[in-house]
């Protein structure tokens, strides 16, 4: 187990690195490794590392079939952390092939498991992801709604985030002033947890406000 552990620890690093070609050869080796260990858990965390190091290299297949099995796993192993993940990790793929009902449905297994562990963060990122989703489906107004809940999620980087989308979906209805005041509260946000998003953020902000010839002070 020690090994297997080792080599798992040595596939995330691959990972941050830039080098997930390594990576998926460390997490095989390291799942070759826990099977014979019979370690249930183990395998489906190992499984968990595996599909986003394929996700990383665009081998959505490959990736998908981990994450399936992840999932599989958790659930005969009553694992509902590891089952959580599993669903989020779905619910992204499929977003990433455009089969975006799909893509909703884990989310919300995702959000229903993350509520019961009291999980914010993953309650907050499930709830951003839905209302992403909605946004990617055309449907703003519902997209809105969903992002509205992520604000409130505790977790400052995705009340960022869910202000920024909101901003997005705002001003696509129109609503320039309303969008710009949600990507002015987005900025102060990344800006104070030093995002580099910020920048970006900033920059839009400053368009539409040009746009809506509003005279209210850009953030410093």
């Amino acid at each position: 187990q020690a090994e297997s552990s080792h080599l798992s620890n040595l596939g995330v690093v691959q990972i941050v690195l830039g080098h997930p070609l390594d990576a998926i050869e460390s997490f095989k080796l390291s799942l070759s490794i826990v099977q014979q260990t019979d370690d249930r858990q183990g395998e489906a965390g190992v499984l968990g590392n595996l599909g986003l190091a394929y996700d990383e290299i665009n081998d959505t297949a490959h990736s998908l079939e981990c994450f399936e099995r992840q999932l599989t796993i958790s659930r005969e192993t009553n694992d509902k952390h590891r089952e959580e993940k599993a669903l989020g990790s779905l619910g992204v793929a499929y977003s990433r092939l455009r089969e975006f009902r799909r893509s909703i449905k884990y989310f919300k297994l995702q959000l229903h498991i993350a509520r019961k562990l009291g999980n914010r963060i993953s309650e907050g990122n499930a709830v951003g992801n839905i209302g992403t989703v909605y946004y990617l489906m055309g449907q703003t107004s519902l997209s809105i709604k969903w992002l509205e809940q992520w604000m409130s999620s505790g977790d400052l980087f995705g009340e960022a985030d869910a202000l920024w989308n909101m901003s997005v979906a705002l001003n696509e209805l129109g609503q320039k002033r309303k969008a710009s005041e949600c990507a002015a509260y987005a900025y102060t946000i990344y800006n104070t947890i030093q995002s580099p998003r910020a920048v970006k953020v900033l920059k839009e902000l400053r368009e539409w406000r040009l746009e809506a010839k509003t005279a209210k002070p850009f953030p410093k």
